[in-house]
């Protein structure tokens, strides 16, 4: 990911928090989280965490997407 995706990337962060009934991430984990997928492209993030909200009943962590 690039630094201009971080706001894309937060918004679906707080999708997944409400879908799962979590709190919203803190700034720190939300950094943390963008830092170790900036390998991947947003879309390749955003489809990873779709297809673990389709089959998993827990939060995702990093290395689940």
């Amino acid at each position: 990911m690039r630094e201009n995706d971080d706001m894309e990337f937060v918004a679906c962060m707080k999708v997944a928090a409400d879908l799962y009934g979590r709190a919203e991430l803190s700034k720190e984990a939300l950094k943390m989280f963008f830092m170790l997928l900036q390998p991947y492209t947003i879309r390749q993030v955003k489809n990873a965490l779709q297809r673990h909200m389709a089959e998993s009943p827990y939060m995702p962590k990093p290395s689940d997407i």
